[in-house]
């Protein structure tokens, strides 16, 4: 099918086009630094030791992105615009560019302390992109946020079994050892899925969908991985296999309204111009109109020959883009 024409009205549908704000007046880099520690109890195995060295690393990325949020916060452009806390702690991740990890394993007792010493930097001027009129705009930004609001529940989880863990009898052990290993998976899949969403955001998306893969091994459940997996074989041209994945999603989780949207736009380029109207409103019904999803309406009703509906469809479309720039305060 003809699915390059398509791609327009997908980033459109994805990111919704606005002006940039004021450029920031000169260019910074500086570095940051940042340790992170991993205690792991006796008895852990060879395999749990990589996914300590995993843990440390996370660690260490929070307390780098802790660094430059301060710096975040005090900008300019944050200070005039309307960020809140967790879009300065998103944007402080997306702007921290790690150079190098250095692990050092220390033996205690019958117990192993990994440490992960970060050494990353950060070009003040990468935020220009990244706040536009006072907001935080990055591609994929609720998955973003949702990858990190899971990584911080299950970091405060696994501190709580590692305490648990340490002070529990040999029989507790057993039980509390099946909690840590099912959080350590979700710990994982979580980690490849985040992978497979910067990968995304870079354009890598064969990288992305092998990362996606590793995340779907580890839990099969996540309706965001297969979702951005879908939207990664769409860029692909993998029309088919993006479909499963994204009725997947659906069926994980029936509220996802961007996964109707995108069989939308599948369903446009099969030629199956009613059902693909059939998903756009059930796309709107669950997350609100856009300016893209009806542009894309507009268009399929001008295939089917219903101009009265194409011309509504297309002004709305129009008038929500000037709406979204003019809500946009002003800097």
């Amino acid at each position: 099918m003809k699915f390059k024409g398509l791609k327009r009205i997908t980033r459109v549908i994805l990111l919704i086009a606005c002006f940039w704000g004021p450029n920031v007046v000169s260019a910074e880099v500086f570095t940051v630094e940042a340790d992170g520690i991993y205690l792991m109890g006796d008895g852990e195995d060879e395999e749990n030791q990589a996914i300590a060295k995993e843990w440390a690393k996370v660690e260490a990325i929070r307390h780098a992105g802790e660094q430059v949020s301060a710096y975040v916060e005090s900008s300019s452009e944050v200070s005039q615009g309307m960020l809140t806390k967790d879009d300065i702690k998103l944007l402080s991740a997306a702007i921290l560019q790690v150079k190098s990890y250095d692990y050092h394993p220390v033996v205690e007792g019958d117990e192993i302390i990994y440490r992960c010493h970060l050494i990353a930097t950060v070009d003040t001027d990468s935020m220009k992109g990244m706040i536009q009129n006072g907001r935080l705009q990055l591609e994929m930004e609720d998955s973003l946020r949702k990858y990190q609001e899971e990584n911080e529940r299950l970091s405060k989880e696994n501190e709580l079994l590692n305490l648990r863990y340490k002070l529990a009898s040999v029989a507790q052990k057993m039980q509390l050892g099946a909690m840590k290993r099912k959080n350590n998976r979700e710990f994982l899949a979580n980690k490849y899925a985040k992978e497979g969403c910067d990968l995304q955001r870079k354009q890598e998306y064969q990288g992305a969908i092998e990362a996606y893969n590793k995340s779907i091994v580890l839990n099969p459940n996540n309706a965001i991985v297969y979702s951005n997996m879908g939207y990664a074989c769409l860029e692909l041209e993998q029309s088919e296999r993006a479909k499963s994945l994204f009725e997947k999603a659906i069926t994980l989780d029936p509220n996802r309204g961007e996964a109707y949207s995108a069989l939308g736009i599948i369903y446009f380029g099969l030629g199956q111009y009613k059902k693909a109207i059939s998903f756009c409103e059930k796309a709107i019904e669950l997350k609100g109109a856009n300016s893209g999803i009806y542009l894309m309406m507009g268009d399929l009703y001008e295939r089917l020959g219903d101009k009265e509906k194409a011309r509504e469809y297309t002004q709305m479309s129009y008038k929500l883009m000037n709406n979204e720039i003019n809500m946009a305060p002003s800097n």
